[in-house]
């Protein structure tokens, strides 16, 4: 039960792995402070951080991973603004950046688990625990 929940969520995610967002906002926020200890602890507080108040002004970006497409909308201000947009395109390569990284540690731990998987197969590799076969002809003292 607990390989096919495993398998439906790596499913169910596929389309998140493969489009990265990046947004820069700006308008009025205010600290979230209904946030626990136990919530950052936890990793759950990330994309809650903080409440928005008021939404002023908006740059996104929507990479597609996969096919390379990149849809960016923005408001006004960002249009009049090389500034913010010059934030909004580093912030872009962080990201990007961010990606390279861990897919190369996803890389590294996926090599790790093949060659566990590996070692399990076939104890000799695992440093010669496995019992020794008897010989082919039977004879136990050859």
């Amino acid at each position: 039960m607990a390989r096919t929940s495993f398998f439906t969520n790596i499913l169910n995610g596929v389309d998140k792995l493969v489009k990265l967002e990046v947004s820069t906002i700006i308008g009025t926020f205010k600290p979230n402070s209904t946030l626990t200890a136990q919530d950052l602890a936890n990793g759950n507080a990330q994309d809650a951080m903080m409440e928005q108040i008021d939404l002023n002004d908006a740059m996104l970006s929507k990479v597609n991973m996969l096919t390379g497409d990149i849809t960016t909308t923005m408001t006004q201000r960002f249009t009049n603004d090389q500034q913010l947009r010059e934030y909004h395109s580093i912030r872009e390569n962080q990201a990007h950046e961010i990606v390279l990284r861990n897919v190369k540690v996803l890389e590294s731990v996926g090599k790790m688990i093949i060659d566990f998987a590996e070692k399990e197969v076939d104890p000799r590799i695992a440093g010669g625990n496995a019992p020794t076969p008897p010989p082919a002809n039977g004879d136990a003292n050859s």
